[in-house]
């Protein structure tokens, strides 16, 4: 008979200790402390060149435009002298120029005697009349050009500018030395016809632009944008937003005082005694973040003209500045 021998056991079970338990949580958790502020790094290293790449952006555009403004400011169709008597047609003769722009009517469109105005303000707004008001322009100067548009318009094909949607919008007809103001309904009217050759007829632009807060907000707070007063096709100012992030305009202004066509001194608006005189302008623009940022405080002072502005928060800016010399209003 056999006997059924007993079989040992001789197996250790598997597995990992308390201490190496813990041990592994721990290098887990440095590992993901690692992970962490390897991505908030990242994070922030985008965020940082994203603000950039948007401040450069439209930095350049905001100074692009206003250069360009500027560079076209007196710009008749070739009118030697726009400020002779026979500037008339239905809508003149021109308007004398004032410090003030009126919503109500074409007034301000037409005073083509002044191609640039501007007004001299810091880090608080006073506005300009009834287009832009006190509690619109929060801060920097405000600075106005007015030329007639580089495009010619043919009203023998275009029928909306004879009685469509720009029937009211003002427009200029010059030849080298005469012109005409008139609207687009208005257009085959004697009074509005120019008799020597060769003219042109084009579309009047008056601009004035300034500082007022974007329709854009980061978590609630207003971001600052550059805006303009422009003229819609009824010949009056309204207002349109260009550039996200703009924080401050300012200009000085190149200042001929004995007529030999050379800057004599850089002045601010409010020192400005003839805008005849003026042949230059010199434009800082500010560019600011549109949320603050961790870490990025900004302590640095921003001298633009008169004025030398600290900041002292947390938004990343940059500044833009250029100098543009005008036409010459006398030829």
């Amino acid at each position: 008979m056999k006997r059924l021998l007993p079989i040992e056991a001789n197996q250790r079970q598997g597995g990992v200790s308390l201490v190496e338990l813990m041990v592994a949580v721990v290098i887990g958790l440095v590992l993901l402390a690692g992970i962490t502020q390897l991505y908030i790094g990242s994070k922030r290293s985008y965020t940082a060149l994203e603000t950039l790449a948007r401040l450069q952006e439209n930095g350049r555009y905001a100074i692009d435009i206003l250069a360009r403004d500027l560079r076209r400011a007196g710009y008749w169709g070739g009118n030697a002298d726009i400020s002779m008597p026979a500037t008339a047609g239905s809508e003149g003769p021109y308007t004398p120029p004032d410090n003030t722009c009126n919503t109500g009517d074409s007034t301000w469109g037409r005073m083509v005697e002044r191609r640039v105005f501007g007004i001299d303000r810091e880090n608080s707004g006073a506005g300009y009349g009834a287009c832009i008001p006190a509690a619109d322009h929060p801060a920097g100067d405000i600075l106005v050009a007015r030329y007639a548009s580089p495009t010619d318009v043919d009203f023998t094909v275009a029928a909306e500018y004879n009685a469509g949607t720009d029937g009211n919008r003002l427009y200029m007809r010059s030849s080298l030395f005469e012109s005409r103001i008139f609207i687009g309904s208005k257009n085959g009217q004697a009074d509005n016809a120019v008799a020597k050759e060769p003219n042109r007829a084009a579309a009047m632009v008056a601009n004035a632009y300034y500082i007022n807060d974007s329709v854009q907000q980061c978590r609630g707070n207003s971001v600052p944008a550059l805006w303009r007063e422009t003229l819609d096709a009824s010949g009056r100012p309204v207002g349109e937003e260009l550039a996200v992030g703009v924080e401050q305009i300012q200009v000085q202004w190149g200042v001929d005082t004995n007529g030999n066509n050379s800057v004599n001194q850089y002045v601010n608006a409010n020192a400005v005694a003839d805008w005849d005189q003026v042949i230059a302008a010199r434009v800082w623009v500010l560019m600011r973040g549109d949320c603050p940022e961790g870490g990025a405080a900004d302590t640095r002072t921003y001298n633009m003209g008169n004025l030398a502005y600290t900041p002292n928060d947390d938004f990343r800016r940059q500044l833009y500045v250029t100098t543009v010399m005008l036409r010459n209003p006398n030829f």
